[in-house]
């Protein structure tokens, strides 16, 4: 018998209030370290030649998504801005293009990473908010 699906949404609720390496730790001492490592080509990360070749393609667009799926909003601020600028870093240099938009991991920000976001020359942030999107008439 497995596990209530509400005690999983519980234990996933609390997991996303961590920073990601306490949450691989959580995950390596419930399941062990092999559960981190992919098991096929249908969960593994790309490899750079992919990323570039994907990059290329006319109607992709890459973004920021930090360099570890960071929640943001549980980082001290500096290493929040380490997340941002070195994922900014990495797709520039492998995707030949520099992110203008950012996807918040689980759709968290504050006004601190939105500030940040900014310096490192993103231009857009997606959070999961419902809002209306509404461009400013110039």
């Amino acid at each position: 018998m497995g596990v209530p699906e509400a005690e999983i949404q519980r234990e996933v609720q609390q997991l996303k209030m961590n920073t990601n390496d306490e949450i691989e730790k959580h995950v390596i001492n419930e399941f062990g370290e092999s559960s981190l490592v992919p098991v096929s080509d249908l969960d593994r990360p790309l490899t750079v030649s992919e990323f570039r070749e994907l990059a290329r393609e006319e109607l992709v667009n890459i973004g920021n998504h930090t360099m570890d799926h960071a929640i943001l909003t549980n980082y001290h601020l500096r290493e929040a801005e380490s997340q941002i600028t070195d994922a900014q870093n990495a797709v520039s240099e492998h995707a030949g293009t520099t992110p203008v938009v950012i996807a918040y991991p689980n759709g968290n920000y504050s006004d601190e990473i939105i500030r940040v976001s900014t310096a490192a020359g993103l231009k857009l942030g997606i959070t999961i908010e419902a809002k209306k999107n509404i461009f400013p008439l110039t």
